[in-house]
């Protein structure tokens, strides 16, 4: 009787082995959540900015919207402005030990390295658009989303902006530089379905996505010498 269970036992193993493939539990990272927070309406773009390090600069965050095919643009954009560094003589009769300071060989407190241009859906056709400068300030807008028409069905509904990076060779001084494209999805009649599909990186606005979007919006910085 002991030989038989143990015969069993073993062809219990074999099975096991030969069916199935081993499944373990893993510690999830943060880039495990991306497609997840993509999917609820959150999106984020950085931008190395620590060309500007040797000059002081204000970055004002705005954002052009344009109608298909207009080459004119409504601009949204605050008044204020934040900055890529903090100088240590700035701060009158106060001595900055050099252990707290970004660079002290240069007397650089504070210094904002990147540019991260953050999305998130706010209702069902508003977008919260964020500037934020790490270790200097964050600066928020907004932009309005718009329905498509549906001619198969005749319906108006509203679907989620597209968004893609600029390629981006060079920061502009005393001009704006894009950064974020969000834009709307197009009906395609061949096919029967809206769509947004293009270039991974936005090169100009005469790329594809971007020609074909009806709506769409340009975020970007306005650097100027502080």
């Amino acid at each position: 009787m002991n030989r038989l269970i143990s015969i069993f036992a073993c062809l219990c193993i074999m099975s096991s082995i030969v069916g199935g493939r081993e499944l373990h539990l893993k510690t999830t990272s943060f880039e495990d959540y991306i497609p997840l927070l993509e999917n609820a309406g959150f999106h984020l773009e950085s931008f190395d900015i620590s060309d500007l390090a040797d000059s002081s600069y204000y970055i004002q965050l705005q954002i052009r919207e344009y109608e298909a095919g207009k080459t004119d643009f409504k601009t949204n954009m605050i008044p204020y402005a934040l900055y890529n560094r903090t100088m240590a003589s700035e701060f009158k009769d106060t001595i900055i030990p050099a252990e707290e300071m970004a660079v002290p060989e240069k007397g650089i407190y504070t210094l904002g390295r990147k540019v991260n241009i953050g999305l998130r859906s706010v209702t069902d056709s508003t977008k919260a658009v964020l500037m934020d400068i790490p270790k200097i300030g964050t600066m928020p807008l907004s932009l309005k989303m718009r329905k498509v028409h549906n001619p198969d069905t005749g319906d108006d509904i509203m679907i989620e902006y597209n968004t893609r990076p600029f390629k981006v060779d060079s920061i502009r001084i005393n001009d704006f530089t894009p950064l974020v494209w969000a834009g709307s999805f197009w009906w395609d009649d061949d096919f029967k379905i809206f769509r947004s599909c293009g270039e991974k990186e936005i090169s100009s606005l005469s790329s594809e996505i971007v020609d074909n979007s009806p709506h769409y919006y340009v975020i970007g910085i306005v650097v100027t010498p502080k």
